[in-house]
Parts: C-alpha cells; structure tokens; sequence
C-alpha cells in the first residue's frame, strides 16, 4: 500500500509546497502524511488522490493550531531576568 503512495511522492510534496511554501515544513508533513495513513488506512481502496490531499490539509490545519497557541518568547532571558 505504501509503495504504490511513495510512487507519487513527487505530488504529494508538490501540494504540501503550495500550502507550507518551506521546504522543510513540506517535507515534515508529507512524512507525517506517510506516517498517518500507515497508522489509519487497511483498506487500499480508500487512497485515492483526493483522500490523500485531505490528509495533508488536516496535519497541516492542526500544525496552524498548535503553533497558534504556542507562545512566542523571542529573549526569554529578558522575562526571565524580570521575575
């Protein structure tokens, strides 16, 4: 099942490039892509193209909502001099 996804590897780091527009955020979700259908999916039937592309666009939604709750503490040893 995985091999006949890997065949189009290309595609699916091409999409995850128009939604993160970084490499490095590209390649993490298409391995975490890889990761999430090797977990969920038995059945082969159910990998079509459009299932993967919601794949990626979920982890990729979850990512934005994780990162939107994560602080962002430039100089910590600022505040931490503060307490």
């Amino acid at each position: 099942m995985l091999i006949e996804l890997y065949k189009k590897d290309r595609i699916w780091f091409a999409m995850a490039m128009q939604i993160c527009k970084n490499k490095e955020d590209s390649e993490d979700l298409v391995q975490d892509m890889y990761y999430n259908i090797a977990k969920r999916v038995t059945d082969k039937d159910k990998l079509t193209n459009k299932y993967v592309n919601r794949v990626i666009k979920n982890l990729f939604l979850n990512k934005l909502k994780k990162e939107k709750h994560k602080p962002i503490i430039e100089n910590i040893d600022y505040f931490i001099d503060k307490i």
